[in-house]
């Protein structure tokens, strides 16, 4: 994840008892993912409390859309097939 993910869906952050004491960045972030630990870290320290974003509650078209750019549908096709099968109605909801 990055900042830029985390100031979209401000809804769906919150603040939480710390999880862990270590402020050590874990090795194998993306330059954008070691942003955002500093981040969180300098919000930890100044407030004394983890900000966490429910990620299961970012809707899965935005979620879609950003595999879509990451990986692009020209390389897994299946991502297509996915991705449509999405927008297909449930079975028994209404498609007014």
């Amino acid at each position: 994840m990055d900042s830029a993910t985390l100031d979209k869906y401000t809804q769906f952050r919150h603040n939480t008892d710390t999880q862990t004491t270590s402020l050590e960045i874990p090795d194998g972030l993306n330059p954008s993912e070691t942003a955002l630990y500093q981040r969180l870290n300098a919000h930890h320290q100044a407030n004394g409390s983890d900000l966490q974003l429910e990620q299961e509650h970012i809707p899965i078209g935005d979620v879609l859309q950003t595999i879509r750019d990451v990986i692009g549908e020209e390389f897994h096709p299946e991502a297509a097939s996915f991705a449509q099968s999405c927008r297909r109605p449930r079975a028994g909801a209404s498609t007014a």
